[in-house]
């Protein structure tokens, strides 16, 4: 689409949902293309754990600007080879909520996961997605909300920084906004 909001290419298909509910996507440009976040429900397994299926997680992919998804032939059990995505989230520990946000830290090789968790105790996660060639990986996702009933998030980052807000329920009533930034 232009920047008149004229559609210039035919729609095009990047995740294929073959019967997947596919929710929330994010999407994202970062000079040479774009990343993509989605929410969905495909079966999971990862190492020889039970496989898991109906549980919401975050999926993220790279496109270029020429609408193709980026490959990535160093897979893992994370990596999802049929889409080319990368499983973010771990559907063994929660269910990601639709509250989740995707920020470039560096342009092609650094980016920024936030996501609230859909049942109780409603905390938030963080985890950074490194590319590097064909290699596309994720950091052990990491708690960052200090308090139960957290949603609401949004992160933005500076090439060297993240920084990080989420709404959390105050102690009695109402509600705060939380903003923290990593080292």
């Amino acid at each position: 689409m232009d920047a008149s909001g004229t559609i210039v290419t035919s729609a095009k298909t990047l995740i294929p949902a073959d019967g997947l509910e596919v929710q929330q996507p994010r999407i994202v440009a970062d000079g040479s293309g774009f990343a993509i976040t989605w929410r969905d429900f495909r079966k999971v397994q990862i190492g020889n754990a039970e496989p898991v299926t109906g549980v919401p997680a975050i999926q993220f992919a790279r496109c270029d600007a020429s609408e193709n998804i980026t490959s990535a032939s160093e897979a893992t059990d994370l990596f999802d080879a049929v889409d080319n995505s990368l499983l973010i989230s771990n559907p063994y520990m929660n269910e990601v909520s639709i509250y989740h946000d995707l920020v470039v830290k560096t342009p092609g090789s650094s980016y920024g996961l936030i996501w609230a968790t859909q049942t109780s105790p409603y905390e938030v996660y963080f985890s950074e997605v490194q590319i590097s060639g064909s290699s596309v990986a994720a950091s052990v996702q990491s708690k960052v909300s200090r308090s139960a009933s957290s949603d609401r998030v949004g992160i933005a980052g500076n090439g060297s920084k993240y920084i990080a807000t989420y709404t959390a329920t105050k102690s009695g009533s109402g509600y705060e906004t939380i903003l923290g930034q990593s080292n």
